[in-house]
């Protein structure tokens, strides 16, 4: 009885109609083309290489692309000798996009909070993981509100 339970729901669920959202991604096929990109360059290094990803060559759907970077680390708190406890990581980018001589400006922020560390090295790393992470994802989301422009 157990057994039959189970392969129903696996049965009714498995046919619900669930699609990951960013599964669509690589069925879009477009060829981006980075006219400008300003700001850091760390940021600017992983917006080229991703967009390369995505990009497909021999697309007849050209997409030209302005990209605006920016990168701002904030103290929050410094403790008693004055070193900096808590920061805050201020990533932005916008990206000017001309499709189907359509122009749209899209923009993207986003904030994250961590405690200082010791380890200057390793706050790098968090830091250039913090951004590939940021880029990668605006990316995808940038394709996304592509494919929904006529």
């Amino acid at each position: 009885m157990k057994k039959k339970f189970i392969l129903i729901i696996f049965l009714i669920l498995n046919h619900c109609g669930f699609t990951p959202i960013y599964s669509e991604i690589s069925n879009q096929n477009y060829k981006f083309n980075i006219v400008e990109i300003v700001g850091d360059n760390e940021m600017n290094n992983i917006v080229k290489l991703e967009m390369n990803k995505y990009s497909n060559v021999s697309s007849n759907k050209n997409v030209n692309i302005k990209v605006l970077t920016k990168y701002e680390k904030k103290i929050l708190s410094k403790n008693t000798t004055g070193e900096a406890t808590d920061l805050q990581l201020l990533t932005e980018v916008e990206f000017y996009v001309t499709y189907n001589d359509i122009n749209r400006k899209f923009n993207f922020k986003e904030e994250t909070k961590t405690s200082n560390m010791d380890d200057q090295f390793l706050l790098r790393k968090y830091e250039k993981t913090t951004k590939k992470n940021f880029i990668n994802s605006k990316i995808k989301e940038l394709i996304l509100k592509l494919s929904n422009i006529k």
